[in-house]
C-alpha cells in the first residue's frame, strides 16, 4: 500500500488486517495439524500458498519501477514456483508410497 497504490489507505487498517490474519493462523494451524488425516502434503500446501501468495502481493512494490526488476522478479518467482512443484510432487510419491 506505501509503494503507491493506495497511499490514502489508512496504515492502521493493514495493521489490524495482518495482526488479524496472523491471529487466525496461529489460532487455527495447530488445531488443524493435529488432526488424524493431516500429513506432509497438507504442510506443504500451507508453505507453497504462503510463498506463492507473496509472491503474488509483492507484485504490488513493482509498480512504476524498472523493467530489468520487474523481469527479474518474474523469472525468479517462475522457478521458485517450479522448484516448489518439482518437491510437491516428490513428496506426494514418497507419501504414496508409504
Amino acid at each position: 500500500m506505501g509503494f503507491g497504490v493506495a497511499p490514502s489507505f489508512p496504515p492502521s487498517v493493514a495493521v489490524v488486517g495482518g495482526r488479524l490474519l496472523a491471529a487466525s493462523a496461529v489460532f487455527l494451524l495447530p488445531r488443524w495439524t493435529s488432526g488424524p488425516h493431516w500429513n506432509q502434503i497438507h504442510t506443504y500446501a500451507v508453505i507453497f500458498g504462503t510463498l506463492l501468495g507473496s509472491m503474488i502481493v509483492s507484485f504490488l512494490g513493482f509498480i512504476g519501477s524498472a523493467r530489468g526488476d520487474l523481469y527479474f522478479k518474474v523469472v525468479v518467482d517462475v522457478l521458485a514456483a517450479a522448484f516448489m512443484a518439482t518437491l510437491g510432487r516428490r513428496i506426494k510419491s514418497a507419501v504414496s508410497n508409504v
